[in-house]
């Protein structure tokens, strides 16, 4: 099954992003990344965000998965991991998706 997942971090957030990469190319082939993104904390004083996307395909059920991502994140304070989209490429096609302009 090919899974996205969105990775952020705010504390050691390099180290966390690239200990995350690590971890999750251990249980994905044709794993892609895309760069790393910085953006401000919102409703909170902290440090600046780092954020990347990542794809794969892994044999795990959704389920595993979600175990095993709950393990990389709490071996490394500060690190979050969620599961955007899965089988669907949501990035494929964007010019397919209707957009309603911002009133």
């Amino acid at each position: 099954m090919r899974y996205f997942l969105s990775l952020g971090s705010n504390i050691n957030a390099q180290k966390n992003i690239e200990f995350a990469a690590s971890e999750l190319s251990k249980i994905f082939s044709d794993l892609n990344s895309s760069s790393i993104h910085k953006t401000k904390a919102e409703g909170f004083e902290g440090e600046d965000f780092l954020n990347s996307v990542i794809s794969g395909t892994c044999q795990f059920s959704f389920d595993a998965l979600n175990k095993k991502l709950k393990e990389i994140e709490n071996a490394s304070r500060g690190l979050d991991i969620n599961t955007v989209s899965i089988g669907f490429d949501p990035f494929n096609n964007l010019s397919d998706v209707p957009l309603s302009p911002k009133q």
